[in-house]
């Protein structure tokens, strides 16, 4: 079975899901509606207006067509790696034992990032990813994410020994 993760971006003020999410939501609905995907898995909180980031995106999925037992929703996460943390816990939680593909989405100069946290975490995927919509800052400050990332990864590493 394949499941997506949808990585969000942000939200408008009034709540729903703006420009950059919807792309990456409209890639992981094309996915699904093409069968290469099964199940949507949604794990971002935080919200504006009301509204869940999360639930709006849940929202997005099911007006457009997905069924709503075709998606995982558990708003858990703030930042990309509590989003790929969440989604292998309530993976592991609603499909014990089963195997699985995950299919990440994202924007484009994200996609280094997220194939970095799954692949410490044990797993190769294949993101697929948005060029629209992409804000420069975003471009711009990817690369000291990515290197923070990094460092974390190397600091919190059990297998390393750093100064012995």
């Amino acid at each position: 079975m394949n499941i997506c993760l949808v990585y969000n971006y942000s939200q408008l003020e009034d709540g729903s899901i703006d420009p950059q999410t919807e792309k990456r939501c409209s890639i992981a609905l094309g996915l699904y509606r093409q069968f290469r995907v099964q199940k949507m898995v949604i794990t971002v909180a935080g919200g504006k207006n009301g509204v869940l980031s999360g639930e709006a995106m849940r929202m997005y999925f099911v007006k457009n067509g997905v069924k709503e037992t075709d998606i995982y929703f558990e708003p858990l996460a703030t930042n990309t790696a509590m989003e790929t943390d969440a989604a292998i816990g309530l993976l592991e939680r609603k499909l014990p034992g089963q195997s699985y593909y995950i299919v990440p989405v994202t924007t484009w100069y994200h996609a280094p990032r997220v194939m970095l946290l799954w692949l410490v975490r044990g797993y190769m995927v294949n993101v697929y990813y948005s060029y629209a919509r992409a804000k420069w800052v975003d471009v711009r400050n990817e690369p000291v994410k990515f290197v923070k990332t990094i460092i974390f990864i190397l600091r919190n590493s059990r297998s390393l020994c750093w100064g012995h």
